[in-house]
């Protein structure tokens, strides 16, 4: 699927799922205390992923949960449907609550699609880490957008959404599953079996977990749900795959040791070996409405230098819909409307753009281009005037800020100093102790006195090889100094620790360097 078929999304009926209405005054008070989703935090009109767990925190169901002003619905596998409404009742007592299947077909949308359609009523939230919505109605028609089966299991693949009896069952905590990231607030308060989640989540996280090992160009045809071996051990579980471009890409439950973002592994799969890369799931990022507006814009400007402007622009308005104080969404969509005459409303963004962004300079410059088009002189040479003042108030803004920057930066070399002082009269009590050895390394990595960094780091691996960071930041040190060779050897090592402790983010990172310096 390309970037800009899967931002233009598209609709279709979920087929596999079924509706349950839930009613009653108590509904949202009863249902925040029995699902790990905060419901209570839900606006009408959204929804979210949220999952029923027994008391040992194994996963019972999971379903979208979505709220309206008269009664709520769950959105749930068909499979599901009985012993998720079953569980629920359970401890239905003296609330007024209720809960019965509907007889209602489901529609689903996702991207631009999602982001522009209108209904009389539907619920918007995260759908395969892409905008979405789900409407509902009495029967089905015919879609104009529908996307294929295939266009509709990529989504899911990429974002190793989750499917019953396929990457999620009742024999799985929800730590195991991307549920543990889509379905679960850990601040909300009580429900049934969070002491046992929120402890595996707090410790180390899942044993095992979903994510992806890319293969280039290689033919790939196994059986699902299969074992394989990384190192005469187990590294984990193949459910599918899919193809993308000329490489394959497994969808896999891996082992934590070996879950490091863009690790090679040479693994085993049914009698074969094959190398691949670790790749975390989502492939296209975690579903955030900003940086989810940002690639809608990057995608539009991409679109308007190859004067696709139509496409273009509903990619733009999609981007303001997901982040209304994007200035420069609003800028390009100004433009292009004046480039084919639309005047007024350009005008209209321009002003737009003014309210997210006061200091504007091209917003006034812009409008006074456009009135002077629409034969309104005196209000063109206004807009030019206020562009000209803007351009002396932002020469002076710039000016400030580099004068902010510079006490920023002597501040932050004040604080230094104290903290080497402090440091250093750790060290004359005891020249061994690693916070201190570390926190002079950190210091002199910041004044680029790289041979000093390897000095320290060595005492503070002595004492702690454990020490995560420490061969991080003495990698990055070794590769100032030239010492790839050496460099490898510790970010290697430093991998092999962080992944034992847990530590993904360090890990994560000494991967990425390791792989640059190997390239």
């Amino acid at each position: 699927m390309s970037l800009e078929s899967r931002l233009a999304g598209g609709q279709f009926w979920l087929q596999n799922y079924a509706v349950l209405e839930v009613k009653g005054e108590d509904r949202s008070r009863y249902m925040q205390g029995q699902l790990t989703q905060d419901v209570e935090s839900l606006k009408d009109g959204q929804g979210t992923l949220a999952t029923r767990l027994t008391n040992k925190g194994k996963l019972v169901s999971f379903f979208f949960y979505v709220r309206s002003k008269d009664f709520d619905y769950i959105v749930v596998e068909k499979g599901l449907v009985e012993i998720t409404k079953s569980d629920l009742e359970k401890f239905i007592i003296m609330d007024d609550v209720e809960i019965e299947v509907a007889d209602l077909k489901i529609l689903a949308e996702v991207g631009t699609c999602a982001l522009l359609s209108k209904h009389d009523q539907s619920f918007e939230l995260n759908l395969f880490e892409e905008p979405g919505k789900l409407s509902f109605y009495q029967e089905s028609f015919e879609l104009k957008n529908e996307l294929s089966f295939e266009e509709q299991e990529s989504y899911r693949f990429f974002s190793c959404f989750p499917k019953w009896d396929y990457n999620v069952d009742n024999s799985q905590f929800i730590n195991d599953s991307r549920l543990n990231e889509l379905a679960i607030s850990y601040k909300k308060g009580c429900f049934l079996g969070q002491e046992t989640v929120a402890k595996i989540n707090n410790n180390r996280g899942a044993s095992y977990y979903p994510c992806f090992l890319k293969i280039e160009n290689v033919q790939f045809d196994h059986s699902k749900f299969l074992p394989f071996q990384v190192n005469d051990r187990k590294g984990g579980t193949y459910y599918g795959h899919q193809r993308l471009g000329e490489d394959v890409y497994l969808e896999v439950s891996l082992f934590r040791e070996f879950r490091v973002q863009g690790k090679k592994l040479e693994f085993e799969l049914d009698g074969k070996t094959y190398h691949g890369e670790v790749c975390y799931a989502p492939f296209y990022g975690t579903y955030c409405s900003t940086e989810k507006s940002k690639e809608y814009y990057e995608k539009a400007v991409e679109l308007f230098q190859a004067d696709k402007e139509e496409e273009a622009l509903q990619l733009l308005e999609a981007s303001v819909l997901l982040d209304s104080q994007f200035a420069d969404a609003y800028e390009v969509m100004g433009v292009i409307l004046g480039r084919h005459h639309r005047y007024d409303e350009g005008i209209q963004f321009m002003d737009k753009l003014l309210e997210v962004d006061p200091t504007s300079v091209m917003a006034h410059t812009n409008k006074s281009l456009y009135l002077m088009k629409l034969g309104k002189i005196e209000e063109a040479e206004e807009e030019k005037s206020k562009a000209t003042v803007k351009t002396f108030e932002k020469f002076g803004a710039e000016a400030q800020a580099k004068r902010r920057a510079k006490e920023e930066e002597e501040a932050k070399k004040a604080d230094i100093e104290r903290r080497e002082g402090m440091f250093l009269q750790v060290l004359e009590l005891d020249a061994d102790d690693t916070l201190a050895n570390y926190g002079l390394a950190d210091i002199a990595f910041y004044r680029e006195q790289y041979d000093q960094v390897e000095k320290y780091i060595e005492i503070v691996l002595e004492q702690d090889p454990k020490y995560s960071n420490a061969y991080l930041l003495l990698g990055k040190a070794l590769v100032e100094l030239k010492k790839n060779e050496r460099a490898i050897e510790i970010f290697e090592k430093g991998i092999e620790v962080s992944s034992k402790n847990g530590d993904l983010m360090p890990a994560n990172a000494m991967q990425a360097k390791l792989n640059e310096l190997k390239r």
